[in-house]
Protein backbone atom coordinates (compact mmCIF):
# COMPACT_ATOMS: atom_id res chain seq x y z
CA UNK A 1 0.00 0.00 0.00
CA UNK A 2 1.21 3.47 -0.89
CA UNK A 3 -0.03 6.64 0.72
CA UNK A 4 0.78 10.21 -0.24
CA UNK A 5 0.35 13.53 1.46
CA UNK A 6 -0.86 16.77 -0.05
CA UNK A 7 2.08 19.15 -0.15
CA UNK A 8 0.30 22.25 -1.40
CA UNK A 9 -2.91 24.08 -0.56
CA UNK A 10 -4.03 23.75 -4.20
CA UNK A 11 -4.56 20.04 -3.75
CA UNK A 12 -1.63 19.09 -5.98
CA UNK A 13 0.19 16.33 -4.15
CA UNK A 14 3.83 15.45 -4.23
CA UNK A 15 5.01 12.17 -5.70
CA UNK A 16 4.68 9.38 -3.08
CA UNK A 17 8.36 9.22 -2.16
CA UNK A 18 9.29 12.82 -2.87
CA UNK A 19 9.03 13.96 0.71
CA UNK A 20 7.42 17.12 1.91
CA UNK A 21 8.70 20.47 0.82
CA UNK A 22 7.90 24.09 1.39
CA UNK A 23 7.41 26.67 -1.31
CA UNK A 24 10.79 28.18 -0.49
CA UNK A 25 12.67 24.97 -1.36
CA UNK A 26 10.69 23.99 -4.47
CA UNK A 27 12.53 24.52 -7.75
CA UNK A 28 11.42 27.14 -10.22
CA UNK A 29 10.18 25.91 -13.59
CA UNK A 30 11.59 28.17 -16.24
CA UNK A 31 11.07 28.43 -19.95
CA UNK A 32 13.94 27.83 -22.33
CA UNK A 33 13.77 31.51 -23.22
CA UNK A 34 17.19 32.19 -21.72
CA UNK A 35 18.72 29.78 -24.23
CA UNK A 36 16.79 31.29 -27.14
CA UNK A 37 15.78 34.94 -26.60
CA UNK A 38 12.77 36.10 -28.54
CA UNK A 39 12.46 39.07 -30.84
CA UNK A 40 8.98 40.17 -31.93
CA UNK A 41 6.78 43.11 -32.81
CA UNK A 42 4.11 43.95 -30.25
CA UNK A 43 0.72 44.75 -31.81
CA UNK A 44 -0.94 48.07 -31.08
CA UNK A 45 -3.10 47.93 -27.97
CA UNK A 46 -1.19 45.08 -26.32
CA UNK A 47 0.44 45.91 -22.98
CA UNK A 48 3.04 43.94 -21.07
CA UNK A 49 1.61 41.19 -18.92
CA UNK A 50 2.90 39.14 -16.03
CA UNK A 51 5.95 37.13 -17.14
CA UNK A 52 6.32 35.15 -13.92
CA UNK A 53 3.39 33.38 -12.29
CA UNK A 54 2.94 30.81 -9.55
CA UNK A 55 0.52 27.91 -9.88
CA UNK A 56 0.28 25.04 -7.45
CA UNK A 57 3.59 25.93 -5.80
CA UNK A 58 5.51 26.03 -9.10
CA UNK A 59 6.83 29.30 -10.53
CA UNK A 60 6.62 29.52 -14.32
CA UNK A 61 8.63 32.10 -16.24
CA UNK A 62 7.17 33.04 -19.59
CA UNK A 63 9.32 34.22 -22.48
CA UNK A 64 6.75 36.96 -23.16
CA UNK A 65 3.36 37.98 -21.77
CA UNK A 66 0.79 40.56 -22.84
CA UNK A 67 -2.79 41.51 -22.17
CA UNK A 68 -5.55 43.33 -24.00
CA UNK A 69 -8.38 44.98 -22.08
CA UNK A 70 -11.73 46.22 -23.32
CA UNK A 71 -13.87 47.44 -20.45
CA UNK A 72 -14.12 44.56 -17.99
CA UNK A 73 -12.99 42.00 -20.60
CA UNK A 74 -9.38 40.80 -20.65
CA UNK A 75 -7.31 38.68 -23.03
CA UNK A 76 -4.00 37.15 -22.06
CA UNK A 77 -1.29 36.36 -24.60
CA UNK A 78 1.71 34.29 -23.52
CA UNK A 79 4.79 32.66 -25.01
CA UNK A 80 6.31 29.73 -23.11
CA UNK A 81 8.49 26.75 -23.86
CA UNK A 82 8.36 23.24 -22.44
CA UNK A 83 9.86 19.88 -23.30
CA UNK A 84 8.38 18.70 -26.61
CA UNK A 85 6.98 15.61 -24.88
CA UNK A 86 4.47 17.88 -23.05
CA UNK A 87 2.71 19.00 -26.25
CA UNK A 88 -0.55 17.02 -26.14
CA UNK A 89 -0.85 17.32 -22.35
CA UNK A 90 -0.56 21.11 -22.62
CA UNK A 91 -3.13 21.28 -25.42
CA UNK A 92 -5.59 19.26 -23.34
CA UNK A 93 -4.88 21.48 -20.31
CA UNK A 94 -5.84 24.47 -22.49
CA UNK A 95 -9.04 22.75 -23.59
CA UNK A 96 -9.95 22.02 -19.97
CA UNK A 97 -9.44 25.71 -19.09
CA UNK A 98 -12.37 26.64 -21.34
CA UNK A 99 -14.62 23.67 -20.57
CA UNK A 100 -13.76 21.42 -23.51
CA UNK A 101 -13.04 17.69 -23.44
CA UNK A 102 -9.54 16.32 -24.03
CA UNK A 103 -8.61 15.30 -27.56
CA UNK A 104 -6.36 12.64 -29.03
CA UNK A 105 -3.24 13.31 -31.07
CA UNK A 106 -5.24 12.24 -34.16
CA UNK A 107 -7.98 14.81 -33.35
CA UNK A 108 -5.32 17.48 -32.89
CA UNK A 109 -3.68 16.57 -36.20
CA UNK A 110 -7.03 16.92 -38.01
CA UNK A 111 -7.92 20.27 -36.38
CA UNK A 112 -4.64 22.14 -36.77
CA UNK A 113 -3.65 24.61 -39.46
CA UNK A 114 -0.17 25.84 -40.38
CA UNK A 115 1.35 29.19 -39.40
CA UNK A 116 4.87 30.62 -39.56
CA UNK A 117 6.78 30.73 -36.26
CA UNK A 118 10.37 31.96 -36.27
CA UNK A 119 10.78 31.24 -39.97
CA UNK A 120 9.46 27.66 -39.91
CA UNK A 121 6.01 26.03 -40.00
CA UNK A 122 4.15 25.54 -36.73
CA UNK A 123 0.73 24.16 -35.71
CA UNK A 124 -2.14 26.60 -35.15
CA UNK A 125 -5.40 25.69 -33.38
CA UNK A 126 -8.53 27.48 -32.26
CA UNK A 127 -10.58 26.11 -29.39
CA UNK A 128 -13.88 27.85 -28.55
CA UNK A 129 -15.78 27.14 -25.38
CA UNK A 130 -19.08 28.65 -24.29
CA UNK A 131 -17.47 31.84 -22.95
CA UNK A 132 -13.80 31.80 -23.93
CA UNK A 133 -11.61 31.08 -26.92
CA UNK A 134 -8.01 29.92 -27.05
CA UNK A 135 -5.85 30.55 -30.10
CA UNK A 136 -2.74 28.42 -29.80
CA UNK A 137 0.45 27.95 -31.73
CA UNK A 138 2.72 24.99 -31.06
CA UNK A 139 6.18 25.00 -32.61
CA UNK A 140 8.52 22.10 -32.00
CA UNK A 141 12.20 22.93 -32.27
CA UNK A 142 14.46 19.99 -31.37
CA UNK A 143 13.47 18.85 -27.85
CA UNK A 144 11.56 22.07 -27.09
CA UNK A 145 7.95 22.96 -27.81
CA UNK A 146 7.15 26.66 -27.99
CA UNK A 147 3.57 27.60 -27.06
CA UNK A 148 2.01 30.91 -28.05
CA UNK A 149 -1.44 31.26 -26.54
CA UNK A 150 -4.20 33.83 -26.60
CA UNK A 151 -7.04 33.23 -24.15
CA UNK A 152 -10.09 35.32 -23.36
CA UNK A 153 -13.72 36.14 -24.10
CA UNK A 154 -14.95 34.81 -27.46
CA UNK A 155 -15.75 38.22 -29.01
CA UNK A 156 -12.52 39.89 -27.87
CA UNK A 157 -10.46 36.90 -29.06
CA UNK A 158 -12.14 37.10 -32.46
CA UNK A 159 -11.32 40.82 -32.67
CA UNK A 160 -7.64 40.20 -31.80
CA UNK A 161 -7.13 37.17 -34.09
CA UNK A 162 -5.39 39.18 -36.82
CA UNK A 163 -3.08 40.87 -34.28
CA UNK A 164 -2.29 37.47 -32.75
CA UNK A 165 -1.39 35.96 -36.12
CA UNK A 166 0.78 38.99 -36.99
CA UNK A 167 2.51 38.70 -33.60
CA UNK A 168 3.24 35.01 -34.13
CA UNK A 169 4.59 35.73 -37.61
CA UNK A 170 6.93 38.39 -36.22
CA UNK A 171 8.58 36.09 -33.65
CA UNK A 172 12.26 35.25 -34.15
CA UNK A 173 14.44 33.06 -31.94
CA UNK A 174 18.02 34.25 -31.51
Amino acid sequence: DLAGELATPSGMGAAPFAGRSTSSDRPKATASAAAAPLKYQTPEGWVRGQKEISRGGITVTRAAAFEVRDGDQRLEITVTSLPASAMLANINRWRGQIGLEAITLEDFTQSKKAIDFAGSPADYVEFSGAKETILGVIAQRAATAWFVKLQGPVDLAKRETKHFEEFVGSIRLE
